[in-house]
């Protein structure tokens, strides 16, 4: 019988690497986790915007129905729908006219703003069967950004919606910075 006593090459380089792992992840920290969270979150309402404006200008499920709509509940939560003008004037006139409504919540912490510090649940943000972004009056929209802040994240992400595109961007303070 051999009395072995010691670690083997094999065993030694298991624990070196699992300790490595561990100081990666330590020293990125939840900083690093939480950006990406924002990142995610905007990336998200960027795709949720682009499939919406490529359904109005596509589908519609009723006679009444001339475009899509998103409009956020609270500053983390937010709901997209089938806008459906019941009454023909060309003016979103509440949740009567919404219909196949799909709501979506941010993840934890995460907050969104109209621009520097607005309220985003002021008015709805609608797609017509052009394309075009519409507020509730059914006045053209350009230029509103949505800005997706975090307490442990900085920079805050941001999506700005033109006259005719959808942008995603990092948020500076004032404005949307494409990348």
């Amino acid at each position: 019988m051999s009395d072995n006593n010691g670690f083997t090459l094999v065993e030694v380089m298991i624990v070196i690497t699992v300790i490595g792992i561990m100081s990666v992840i330590a020293m990125l920290g939840s900083d690093f986790l939480t950006k990406h969270r924002v990142r995610s979150a905007s990336r998200g309402f960027y795709a949720d915007l682009q499939a919406l404006r490529q359904n109005a200008m596509s589908s519609g499920t009723a006679n009444t129905s001339i475009g899509r709509g998103l409009k956020f509940t609270s500053a983390n939560s937010f709901s997209t729908f089938e806008f459906l003008d019941l009454n023909s004037n060309y003016t979103y006139d509440g949740v009567a006219e919404e219909n196949s409504v799909s709501v979506n919540t941010l993840p934890g912490g995460m907050t969104v703003t109209l621009g520097a510090a607005g309220d985003p649940t002021a008015t709805p943000l609608l797609f017509d069967r052009r394309g075009l972004g519409r507020s509730d009056n059914w006045s053209t929209v350009g230029g509103r950004t949505y800005v997706f802040r975090h307490p442990l994240a900085n920079p805050p992400a941001c999506v700005t919606i033109s006259l005719v595109r959808i942008r995603e961007g990092t948020w500076d303070g004032g404005t949307c910075i494409f990348q």
